[in-house]
């Protein structure tokens, strides 16, 4: 069987609601990055903001976690709260995202 590969036609961005979900309900880390970024819309095309949301969906390297999140450079406290939510939550999880509850 074979797959036909064909260009990709017009993308269109989903709304802002749809957008960086996972990353939206941890709000200390969404508040930190929407400063940074000044506008949802910068903040929804960030590669940071695509990594953080992988990573809190339970979607990304665990192994590659730790220099990720230190390169955020988020406050002390925030960055050990994502940490351990993300390493005991999603530890072993592989596959499509995962319902991590909100980091108070």
């Amino acid at each position: 069987m074979n797959t036909a590969i064909e260009e990709a036609g017009r993308f269109t961005p989903a709304e802002d609601y749809h957008q960086k979900h996972y990353l939206k309900r941890r709000s200390p880390a969404w508040d930190i990055l929407l400063k940074r970024y000044r506008e949802p819309q910068a903040l929804f095309r960030s590669t940071d903001a695509a990594r953080l949301n992988g990573y809190l969906g339970c979607n990304a390297d665990p192994h590659r976690l730790g220099e990720n999140l230190r390169r955020l450079a988020f406050p002390a406290r925030i960055e050990q709260k994502l940490f351990d939510a993300l390493t005991l939550t999603c530890r072993n999880f592989r596959g499509s995202g995962c319902a991590l509850p909100p980091l108070d």
